[in-house]
């Protein structure tokens, strides 16, 4: 075929060149024409959000269809929408027109965590005595989490005069890794030894009776008077 072409007057090859150049011509509009075709259905497929709000709470539950405000789409293919990580998220829906052309569109939503963590002690107040023993204030934790991230140790501040007489706070911070924060305080009260304060007691004790006996004195003195007369 090819020796045969080289064989070719000049001018039965010019018609074959422009034989050629008409066919491609031809199969470049039928191309133009369907893509044109193509793009005037895209362009028709309709499809219209509702407002989203600015922020959506993490593992709320959302459906997607909730989102469509109009569309004249013959089916949607709908994005499977998790709000369990916070963070902006874009979801893709496909809409589809009766002939199966296909246009997709874009939903982004913001994702925030602003549950505070949990904490909870034991007791909210302890009392010991003057020379106890180092105490473990972990040991008072009851319960410490966060709804979204489970669990989370909290930060415990301890006074540094916490072994001294008087009342005392102990600080219990939990903070999830959004900067949500809860506190709990423990009321941790420091008293005198046992001895000092029943010598305390007896000596109280002692003065009451000495006020007492001062008062009957009077009386007793008053009753004397009475019978002399």
């Amino acid at each position: 075929m090819t020796g045969t072409f080289w064989y070719m007057n000049r001018k039965q090859k010019q018609l074959i060149f422009i034989a050629a150049c008409l066919i491609i011509i031809a199969i470049m509009g039928v191309v133009l024409y369907k893509y044109m075709e193509y793009q005037e259905a895209y362009n028709k497929i309709h499809l219209v959000f509702k407002e989203p709000q600015n922020k959506y709470e993490v593992n709320t539950q959302l459906e997607p269809i909730s989102f469509i405000k109009e569309t004249n789409a013959q089916d949607i293919i709908y994005p499977k929408i998790d709000t369990s990580k916070v963070g902006e998220h874009t979801y893709v829906y496909v809409a589809i027109d009766a002939s199966g052309n296909q246009r997709e569109f874009i939903l982004v939503l913001n994702v925030v965590d602003s549950i505070k963590p949990i904490i909870k002690l034991k007791t909210e107040s302890v009392s010991v005595i003057k020379g106890f023993k180092d105490i473990d204030f972990k040991s008072y934790i009851k319960e410490s989490y966060d709804p979204v991230e489970g669990k989370i140790d909290p930060k415990i501040e301890v006074p540094s005069d916490y072994k001294s007489i008087g009342a005392h706070q102990i600080v219990y911070t939990v903070t999830d890794s959004h900067n949500n924060t809860e506190k709990a305080i423990l009321k941790f009260t420091v008293k005198e030894e046992i001895k000092k304060n029943e010598a305390k007691m007896k000596t109280i004790q002692k003065i009451i009776a000495i006020l007492q006996i001062h008062q009957k004195i009077p009386m007793m003195q008053k009753h004397t008077q009475v019978n002399h007369h």
